[in-house]
């Protein structure tokens, strides 16, 4: 059983939930994919590699000397640190998981959110090439002690999926 949560603060009930998707949908027969988490962290480390070098420059060389170089490494930090950014609004935005059932040969992506701290975990499924937005009130998957309640998270997850691909058919 997890820890308790202080089920009154919504970032809390944000992350308890984000991070029970995968082990949930694991059982579900989906295989999560960490693509976007992989080239997130691949510009975070150009970032870094940019500002270390500009660093070992600036220690090793002159001013003079390093000052093209330290042009080029800055211009090449905006640029990066832009591309960081546009990524984390537009690309990663909301998403909480992206998986496969390779039995199925289903693509899932979800996006979840908190709207104006209204306790109701919204969903957004994509499923292949569709789309449908679910809601859980959170008291559903909650006790009064602040535990998550896997079973009834997994069944109320079961069903939204089962649901979706009825609608789908």
């Amino acid at each position: 059983m997890s820890k308790p949560i202080n089920v009154y603060s919504i970032p809390e009930l944000r992350q308890t939930l984000d991070e029970a998707l995968s082990p949930t949908l694991k059982r579900l027969g989906y295989i999560e994919s960490h693509h976007l988490t992989d080239l997130k962290l691949a510009i975070g480390y150009s970032i870094t590699l940019t500002a270390a070098t500009s660093f070992y420059l600036d220690k090793k060389f002159s001013y003079s000397e390093s000052l093209v170089y330290q042009k080029i490494l800055v211009a090449a930090y905006f640029i990066l640190s832009v591309i960081f950014w546009w990524f984390n609004k537009f690309i990663q935005n909301d998403i909480s998981y992206v998986g496969e059932n390779k039995n199925k040969k289903e693509k899932l992506v979800l996006k979840t959110k908190f709207i104006d701290n209204d306790p109701i975990y919204k969903i957004n499924i994509h499923l292949n090439d569709k789309i449908v937005d679910t809601e859980l009130p959170v008291n559903k998957v909650f006790n009064e002690a602040g535990y998550l309640q896997s079973n009834l998270f997994y069944d109320w997850l079961n069903q939204q999926l089962n649901s979706f691909t009825s609608k789908s058919e």
